[in-house]
């Protein structure tokens, strides 16, 4: 069974709002990962973060661009 835009949601959403407080300020993804990470993972996603990584790296470098 596949998996549905909502249950990346959480992670699109760490990836815009972590771009808006580090990547708009200079800082990069891996930069700031752990913090990304953090917070994801205090929202009590559905998704572990090695599944979910990409989409919030994907999210950031839309807001990069």
């Amino acid at each position: 069974m596949g998996r549905s835009y909502d249950d990346f949601g959480p992670a699109y959403r760490i990836g815009y709002e972590g771009y808006a407080l580090y990547g708009a300020k200079g800082g990069t993804f891996d930069e700031r990962e752990a913090d990304l990470r953090k917070n994801y993972e205090a929202t009590h996603p559905k998704i572990a973060w090695n599944e979910a990584r990409p989409a919030s790296r994907a999210a950031w470098q839309r807001f990069q661009e």
